[in-house]
């Protein structure tokens, strides 16, 4: 099968028949689109050094297999797939854009300030001292406030961690707070 002369329609009828060669061009021709949506999402992206672009690219192309069980052949399906594809690389972004800002965020007692960005700590980094941390004994932390730091670290509101852990908002609250104070004393005696 030649990918140029075979219409999206005629290798979607080939595909759901099972035709492997179908599915191969049809995957090879949205690898290159996939790439096109990824670039031009990135380009307008303040965090785009956080976000990898072969994982946008393996969304898009998993969103033709999306695109194909809904497809109703009513309109272009490239246009379709480009939908869905940028709503889920959007969302994959501001997943990984939220992640980042809560856990640079986890220092100040307002999550309002974060690293600069000439900073040369990277997110990963800093986790791995984070973890550190959390698992130096000589810290004293136990397993359920290590716990319950990593969910906050991962954006869960203190409501939700001491739901989580069936205790008051007050305790887990205050059990954070202490572990954030220990965590920027360790913090700062490593730099």
């Amino acid at each position: 099968m030649e990918s140029k002369k075979i219409s999206d329609d005629e290798l979607i009828a080939g595909i759901l028949n099972n035709s492997f060669s179908a599915e191969f061009t049809l995957i090879n021709r949205y690898r290159g689109f996939s790439y096109i949506l990824a670039k031009e999402l990135l380009s307008d992206c303040n965090y785009s050094s956080l976000i990898d672009m072969d994982d946008l690219i393996s969304i898009g192309l998993a969103d033709v297999f999306v695109a194909i069980k809904t497809y109703t052949a009513t309109g272009r399906f490239k246009v379709y797939w480009r939908r869905i594809a940028k709503n889920d690389m959007v969302s994959h972004i501001r997943n990984i854009i939220t992640h980042f800002g809560m856990f640079t965020n986890i220092l100040d007692d307002n999550r309002v300030t974060s690293f600069s960005s000439d900073d040369n700590d990277h997110s990963s980094d800093v986790y791995d001292q984070v973890l550190e941390f959390l698992n130096n004994p000589i810290n004293n932390i136990k397993k359920s406030d290590k716990e319950m730091f990593l969910m906050y670290v991962d954006g869960f509101e203190f409501e939700e961690i001491a739901k989580e852990f069936n205790v008051s908002y007050h305790w887990c609250n205050r059990r954070i707070v202490l572990i954030r104070k220990k965590l920027i004393n360790y913090l700062n005696s490593i730099k």
